[in-house]
């Protein structure tokens, strides 16, 4: 079995499937390794995002779950429609997109172990090793490259040490139900992509429907970790949607998955340390306010590229440059989404969310809610709040 390589990039999901195609389409010699067996076993994000993502990735059709026209809030007491004129986004089928993105960094000479769980990093010198269990074989291997990836997301496993402090985190849990419903109550969300806000539906946080083919629908909840109060049980939440806004009456549960985010107030993570680089959530790229992950993690690694082969190929280290680069794009954007997430999902009553909500939907069209919620983009929609402030004014 080879173990000496250029890059090692642990962890499988969409930042280090992305970052190791593109390095092995560079022509470098990379590993990827993925602690689960198969994708499918870690099949834990939504994946609902706009359309342009496929082409923006170059990524293909059959990974694609299903398609959604229109985008829906739903609080305590009333819904909040945006209508789209067609088939607006996507909802992804997550381990797809992760087995794709490993096939084809294989199909470009990666090497791609499954089942590898990382253990422990040791640097000297020109070298890094990276231990990893062979789960299957209960054995241990040592690999050695110039360079770690740490791409294991929230964890920042590789990055990290036990005894090593990290930054200080907003931490955030979810749970999802993958559920077969009937044709009546498909056909109601089927095109939709729906989120819960407020006490009713949700919980310091918001609450989901995404669509999926053949039936299926994507019903969760997620909030943000607070050590201070009781909350409800994130289970109880999601089969409350199941049972009494969706009326499902007889559905079958496929698979229940969940899991942890943890992003770093004011993006203080470490971006490299000792030959080790992280990219996608290692190094906060999920948003605070609407987690969404998966374009931005990929966006990260593609971005983190070019500095990971000139650190490999001419010994040049300029990720000081990679880290001013990506927080120069969204370090104002990532802050505003902060400040948002705290007040809407810890300090907003039901009553001001509807009150902010009704102001917010007469003001925005499907576009502005495109860009609001999946692009962040706020600059384009400040206009039309100066206008309705100007005119409240002017009727006083």
């Amino acid at each position: 079995m080879e173990t000496s390589f250029d890059v090692i990039v642990i962890g499988g999901g969409p930042a280090g499937g992305k970052c190791a195609l593109e390095l092995a389409k560079r022509g470098l010699k990379v590993l990827l390794a993925e602690k689960y067996s198969s994708f499918e076993e870690n099949n834990f994000s939504s994946a609902g995002m706009l359309s342009e993502t496929l082409g923006d990735f170059d990524l293909p059709l059959d990974i694609v779950g299903t398609y959604w026209s229109n985008f829906v809030v739903q609080s305590s007491s009333r819904p909040y429609t945006w209508k789209g004129a067609g088939q607006e986004g996507i909802v992804l089928n997550f381990g797809k997109l992760k087995q794709y993105l490993a096939d084809e960094a294989q199909k470009h000479g990666a090497t791609v172990w499954m089942g590898h769980r990382y253990e422990s990093k040791e640097i000297s010198g020109n070298s890094a090793q990276a231990t990893f269990t062979d789960i299957a074989a209960n054995s241990k291997i040592t690999c050695s490259a110039k360079l770690l990836i740490d791409a294991t997301g929230p964890v920042r496993k590789v990055m990290y040490d036990k005894v090593q402090a990290q930054p200080k985190m907003l931490v955030g849990t979810g749970i999802e139900y993958l559920v077969e419903v009937s044709d009546e109550v498909y056909a109601r969300y089927k095109d939709d992509l729906t989120f819960f806000l407020g006490e009713k539906w949700a919980d310091m946080g918001y609450s989901w429907i995404f669509p999926m083919d053949s039936n299926t629908l994507k019903v969760g909840s997620g909030r943000l970790v607070s050590t201070n109060q009781k909350r409800k049980d994130l289970k109880v939440i999601t089969e409350n949607i199941l049972e009494h806004y969706m009326q499902a009456g007889e559905y079958k549960i496929l698979d229940v998955h969940g899991g942890s985010l943890r992003y770093s107030l004011g993006m203080k993570d470490v971006f490299y340390r000792d030959r080790v680089l992280a990219v996608g959530d290692a190094v906060s790229t999920v948003n605070p306010l609407g987690g969404e992950g998966i374009r931005y993690a990929m966006e990260n690694a593609e971005m983190a590229v070019p500095y990971i082969e000139a650190f490999v190929k001419r010994g040049k280290n300029k990720f000081g440059r990679f880290k001013f680069r990506w927080k120069r794009k969204y370090y104002l954007k990532w802050l505003i989404c902060e400040i948002l997430c705290l007040r809407i999902y810890l300090k907003y009553t039901d009553e001001k969310l509807d009150h902010r909500f009704a102001q917010y939907h007469k003001l925005a069209n499907f576009e502005d809610a495109m860009e609001n919620f999946f692009r962040f983009n706020f600059s384009n929609f400040r206009w039309k709040i100066f206008g309705f402030l100007f005119k409240k004014i002017m009727r006083r």
